[in-house]
C-alpha cells in the first residue's frame, strides 16, 4: 500500500444499490488505490495537466483518470489551477496540480 493510499477514500456503494454495486466496490479498492496512486505521481511529475496528459504519462485511460481527480481532491492532494486547456476532441478540461 503506498502512502497515498492513506488519503484516499475507499470506493462504496449506497446501502440501498444491488448487491453486484457492493460486489463492484469491493473488487475495485487496490485497484482504485493503484490507479490513484498512478494519477497523482503523474501529475507529480508533469507539474500541471489535463486529463488527457495525465493519461499519456500514467499509461492509463482518460475516462479512469477522470474518476481518480475528484477522489484525490477530496482527500486535499490535487486541486484544480483554475486554467483550462482543450483536449483532442476540442473540448475543455480542468488543469490539475498536486499540492502537497
Amino acid at each position: 500500500m503506498t502512502q497515498l493510499a492513506l488519503y484516499l477514500p475507499p470506493p462504496g456503494a449506497r446501502r440501498r444499490d444491488p448487491a453486484t454495486s457492493h460486489d463492484a466496490a469491493r473488487s475495485m479498492r487496490t485497484a482504485a488505490t493503484e490507479q490513484g496512486a498512478r494519477v497523482f505521481n503523474a501529475l507529480q511529475a508533469l507539474g500541471q495537466a489535463g486529463a488527457e496528459q495525465i493519461a499519456e504519462r500514467s499509461g492509463m485511460d482518460a475516462y479512469a483518470v477522470r474518476k481518480r481527480l475528484p477522489e484525490l481532491e477530496a482527500a486535499g492532494v490535487i486541486q484544480t489551477t483554475g486554467d483550462t486547456r482543450r483536449t483532442a476532441s476540442g473540448r475543455s478540461e480542468r488543469v490539475w496540480r498536486v499540492v502537497l
